[in-house]
């Protein structure tokens, strides 16, 4: 899979690593999207259904219910703050040593004198 991603968008192998990572990270935090549903589906079949039938079934208190709510919004902050590191940090990194590489490539195989490349923010650059 790393070779695909460094052939299919020619990336180094330190780039194609962070986007399989990356991969990995949406995927859990999408699953954990699903935990809000999932609360709701618990409150709505515990209240729809009658609890003397259901012998199985996990009677809740509200108590219950907002520590569930809490801990998930707790693993839901946490999943999403890591998968911003792993996907814009460490994936868009990779943009700046392409352009990097590319204004040295021009420098050097094309024989180009001036290749300039910013290196900070656009905003602190001059006319």
């Amino acid at each position: 899979m790393i070779n695909y991603f460094m052939k299919k968008y020619a990336m180094s192998q330190t780039g194609a690593n962070n986007l399989r990572k990356a991969v990995f990270s949406r995927t859990i935090l999408n699953l954990t999207k699903m935990f809000p549903p999932m609360i709701a589906f618990m409150f709505i079949f515990q209240s729809l259904s009658d609890m003397d039938t259901a012998e199985e079934a996990i009677a809740l208190t509200p108590q219950n219910y907002v520590l569930i709510i809490l801990a998930m919004l707790f693993v839901m902050f946490f999943v999403a703050r890591w998968d911003y590191t792993r996907l814009y940090t460490n994936v868009y990194s990779e943009s700046a040593n392409v352009r990097v590489d590319i204004a040295n490539r021009l420098k050097n195989e094309c024989g180009m004198k001036k290749v300039y490349v910013l290196k900070d923010d656009w905003k602190k650059w001059k006319n």
